[in-house]
């Protein structure tokens, strides 16, 4: 997975952090897209923080069949990467998969 973060203004409604979620077909047919969109915005979802700007997560092939523990790494560094990494423990390792 890969993550981009692009900065916003904090200035009411533009302080609340935005997602947007991309998979393409290389991930597989549309079942497998949604079901890789639906675990990326889980994981969002989860996170008891909400970086300040815009969030684009770009799902990649296998995504749909990973364990839940290794798409909280996969989040974590991902986001490191992009410059916007949680606090420590934001995120429970070995939550319930949805």
């Amino acid at each position: 997975m890969l993550a981009f973060l692009l900065p916003r203004e904090e200035d009411g409604e533009r302080a609340r952090g935005r997602l947007g979620v991309v998979a393409s077909r290389r991930v597989g047919g549309a079942v497998a897209r949604a079901r890789a969109k639906r675990r990326l915005r889980e994981l969002y979802r989860r996170a008891p923080w909400r970086p300040a700007g815009d969030l684009v997560l770009i799902a990649r092939r296998g995504i749909g069949e990973a364990r839940w523990i290794s798409l909280e790494s996969g989040f974590r560094i991902a986001l490191e990467r992009a410059g916007a990494s949680p606090p420590s423990g934001s995120i429970r390792p070995g939550s319930r998969t949805p």
